[in-house]
């Protein structure tokens, strides 16, 4: 009897897995996919989830940070140590301190791609880099939690107050979890009524032609330059610049000779979401390729916190399932375990893969806590 309901169970487990793709070998290891706020592993850093700041007399959520800065600097010196000495030597650096850790944060995606280029970028390599980077993207929000306090303090001084019906400017700095954020995206307006109407035909067409393009002459080449590249393909989709006087609105770039300029929008990926909006937000692989679409620009938040950190565009989809590395079916994974397959073309680093090429990195990044964008055109 016993073995009958074996060889039943089985039976139906193979039907089940031809019917649904998510399901897979029971024996295989199981990543659980979290989700979730700034969940990044404890060996780093604990985190303050629950940041504060009243606003107008009511309290309002500011950025994750990690509970001790110091020590959290020092843990991830361990746990990246071979990627952090590579970028040492590489770029001539001293070691990573509180004093250079900029210098780090803004060369970490451009010394991957010189890894990968000349094929060095090894699994573990691979994983000490997507710690790092999950590293700066919460070790940085003390910097932008003090921003925000000293915009809070200057405005009451001078007015009292802070008018959130107008003041685009420090709404800007909140994380987009934050109540504020999430009230004036629910009665945001199109950004401009004269934004054109979007091709994504040409916009894709653009977008493989300039994927591996760093001099670009008309629109410049920033030090990180994947929000560049994607407002750029939004221009060349139809899409018309909205001009003003300065760079903290519209979205716009121009050229003063070899000098070019660009307002906030145009160049930082979380100003590029809050003034175009954001369609879709997911930490579910599964409904992020199955929402996406051609010529679509996609965004990244490596921990969650709140703060939109890549962007790329999206250039091809297909009906291709495949497996996020490192997970299979089991608690919360089941959901998100698999994806369609598509392709991304980006800058820093300058790429045309698929989700599934060694290298790509956009599928695992709901593995590591993060937070998929699709933003409006």
């Amino acid at each position: 009897m016993k073995k009958k309901i074996i060889y039943i169970s089985a039976f139906l487990l193979a039907i089940i897995t031809i019917i649904n793709p998510s399901v897979v070998k029971a024996e295989e290891k199981v990543k659980e996919i979290t989700g979730g706020i700034c969940n990044i592993e404890e060996s780093i850093g604990r985190v303050n989830k629950n940041n504060t700041i009243i606003i107008n007399g009511k309290e309002t959520e500011i950025f994750c940070t990690f509970e001790n800065q110091a020590i959290a600097l020092e843990n991830i010196k361990i746990e990246s140590k071979s990627f952090l000495s590579k970028m040492k030597d590489n770029y001539g650096l001293e070691e990573l301190s509180t004093k250079n850790w900029n210098q780090y944060f803004e060369l970490l995606h451009n010394f991957t791609g010189v890894l990968y280029d000349e094929g060095k970028l090894t699994e573990d390599l691979g994983e000490e880099y997507r710690k790092l980077r999950r590293f700066f993207d919460i070790y940085e929000n003390v910097y932008d939690n003090e921003e925000i306090k000293q915009y809070v303090e200057g405005a009451q001084k001078v007015r009292g107050h802070i008018n959130l019906a107008e003041d685009e400017e420090f709404l800007s700095l909140l994380p987009n979890h934050s109540q504020l954020v999430k009230d004036h995206d629910e009665n945001r307006v199109e950004p401009y009524a004269n934004n054109g109407t979007y091709n994504a035909t040409a916009a894709i067409k653009y977008a493989k032609d300039n994927a591996y393009n760093k001099s670009s002459s008309e629109y410049g080449y920033l030090t990180s330059d994947c929000t560049n590249f994607v407002s750029q393909v939004y221009n060349k989709g139809g899409l018309n610049q909205e001009k003003t006087n300065s760079t903290a609105t519209g979205w716009w770039h121009s050229k003063n000779g070899n000098k070019h300029l660009h307002s906030r929008a145009w160049a930082y990926a979380y100003e590029f979401a809050k003034y175009w909006g954001v369609s879709l937000k997911t930490l579910d692989t599964n409904k992020f390729s199955s929402t996406i679409k051609p010529g679509d620009a996609i965004l990244a938040d490596w921990e969650n916190d709140g703060r939109w950190d890549h962007a790329g565009v999206v250039t091809a989809t297909s009906q291709t399932v495949k497996y996020i590395p490192g997970t299979t079916v089991g608690g919360s994974a089941i959901a998100s375990g698999w994806y369609y397959d598509f392709q991304v073309a980006q800058h820093n680093r300058e790429y045309l893969l698929w989700a599934s090429d060694p290298g790509n990195n956009w599928d695992v990044i709901a593995i590591d806590s993060g937070a998929f964008g699709i933003a409006r055109h």
